[in-house]
């Protein structure tokens, strides 16, 4: 009963991440482009559990740091404190689909 939902689930996320991973540099051979698609669309659904576990796990070191940091008070405290915001957002920033372009960078055409 589980292998259905997670095969529709998987399917889905496939289908989501096809539009936009599938782009394909102008330059690029059909094949190469053929190729990058294929293993974005198989490879995101792997690549956004991983990224939401590092997230998670970050996220349960930085909350309890980030606390400790705030209470204490002290300058430096604040410093590390604001480096623990940037590097969970960075951590769980972003896109979660494999082969999208960075944020800020426009899609090739």
């Amino acid at each position: 009963m589980r292998f259905p939902a997670l095969l529709a689930l998987a399917l889905t996320l496939t289908a989501c991440a096809n539009e936009r991973a599938s782009e394909v540099l102008p330059d690029e051979a059909s094949a190469t482009g053929i190729a990058r698609q294929a293993i974005n669309v198989v490879g995101t659904p792997v690549y956004a559990v991983v990224k939401g576990a590092s997230c998670v796990a970050t996220g349960v070191i930085a909350i309890p740091a980030a606390t400790v940091f705030q209470v204490t008070g002290i300058p430096q405290d604040r410093e590390l404190a604001d480096e623990t915001y940037t590097t969970v957002g960075r951590v769980c920033g972003g896109s979660y689909i494999l082969g999208a372009p960075p944020e800020g960078v426009p899609p090739s055409q």
